[in-house]
């Protein structure tokens, strides 16, 4: 939120995606902040990765971004990039800390 609101004082307009749990579809917040919902997909033994996938590229075609940000580790870093390649959109991965990149840091 932090990035995102400073975004917007150097007239970005960012949008999030977040999981649909029974928001608006679509909104946008009193700091300028666009929020849209990657819908809820029923998983199928086998067919769990191309339903998911299908829902993310949704949202952000929706979200119609010039660029993509998305920061943590996981299966969504992968289909978030795929995404764009697919869309021909820019897109910046962050890490949090050592562990999203799998390093075993010792203390």
């Amino acid at each position: 939120m932090l990035i995102a609101s400073e975004l917007v004082k150097l007239g970005y307009q960012p949008v999030f995606a977040l999981s649909d749990e029974g928001q608006p579809a679509r909104e946008v917040t009193e700091d300028g902040i666009t929020l849209v919902r990657i819908a809820r997909t029923r998983t199928v033994k086998g067919l769990g990765y191309p339903m998911a996938t299908s829902a993310l590229l949704r949202a952000m075609k929706q979200a119609d971004a010039d660029i993509y940000y998305q920061r943590s580790a996981g299966m969504v870093t992968g289909l978030t990039a795929m995404c764009c390649r697919l869309m021909k959109r820019k897109f910046i991965s962050s890490v949090a800390s050592n562990l999203d990149l799998g390093a075993n840091v010792a203390g």
